[in-house]
């Protein structure tokens, strides 16, 4: 079990509460007419879309050090199931022993298998 300041237990019921719009108030207090809001702004007659208009592609790539791959599977491949269309590729690489290579790449293999990854990660000898 990991624990992280930044995630909070709630009751069923206080979880729904959040989950409810909250009502629109008029800007001016109670009583007063609503402001309407500001149209979007334009430029030469083409509307500039809000930041969050659309589905944006967010990638992540560079090298992880060693000592925080478990760190990645415990807090970031969360964060990132919550995306729709998620795709991991994942590229290792490492230098065995020429005399020691085969058997190296037999127990892989049999990791591999082990995973039930075989056809999904393939392993070469460069």
């Amino acid at each position: 079990m990991a624990f992280d300041a930044n995630v909070f237990l709630l009751k069923k019921e206080s979880a729904e509460k959040l989950l409810v719009p909250a009502p629109a108030v008029p800007a001016g207090g109670e009583g007063s007419p609503a402001t309407p809001a500001e149209p979007p702004k334009s430029t030469g007659g083409a509307l500039i879309p809000s930041p969050a208009a659309g589905v944006v592609a967010v990638r992540l790539s560079g090298e992880v050090p060693p000592e925080l791959w478990n760190k990645v599977g415990i807090k970031l491949i969360p964060k990132l199931r919550s995306t729709n269309g998620l795709r991991i590729e994942v590229v290792m690489t490492g230098n065995v022993d020429g005399s020691s290579a085969a058997s190296f790449v037999d127990d892989v293999k049999q990791a591999i298998t082990d995973l039930d990854l075989q056809g999904k990660l393939n392993v070469t000898r460069e």
